[in-house]
């Protein structure tokens, strides 16, 4: 698949502005603290020496790259039910990314796909989301209809 680096998405938020339509560049293109080789020598250092100092940096790191990734597939990719604020919606899928986080981190057990590994958390992060808020059914999404309490003639 051939990567768009040259043309950035248009995207409502500033903090999302510059991001591409290629997964990899999602960060904006940055090489520096939250690229994929600062996440994979953070893993590596806290497999070698786990301090407190070093878990906590590698946590950072871990979850500034869930969170913009997240904004990437809500606000450039559209992944957002229509009847929900962009916003809203990314704060509800960034929360069960943190959980899927938690679930996942103890069965990651090759430093070089951690970045690979955020990415596919987030994304299975706003998909299960999505799909949660549209609850679909066989015939069709779920429409929500107001019911009529029936009110007995004596006052009771």
């Amino acid at each position: 698949m051939p990567t768009t680096d040259a043309t950035p998405t248009s995207c409502p938020k500033s903090e999302v502005s510059t991001v591409y339509h290629n997964i990899n560049t999602c960060q904006g293109g940055v090489k520096g603290r939250h690229s994929s080789k600062h996440l994979t020598h953070l893993y590596l250092l806290y497999l070698t020496d786990p301090t407190d100092e070093r878990r906590d940096e590698l946590f950072k790191a871990s979850m500034a790259r869930l969170k913009k990734t997240v904004r990437y597939h809500v606000h450039c990719r559209g992944i957002c039910p229509s009847f929900m604020a962009p916003d809203i919606f990314a704060d509800d899928s960034w929360s069960l990314a943190i959980e899927k986080f938690w679930r996942g981190m103890c069965s990651l057990d090759r430093p070089r796909q951690l970045p690979v590994w955020l990415d596919s958390v987030a994304y299975s992060a706003v998909v299960e989301e999505y799909r949660t808020r549209v609850r679909r059914i066989k015939e069709g999404p779920v429409r929500w209809e107001s019911m009529e309490k029936e009110v007995s003639g004596d006052g009771d």
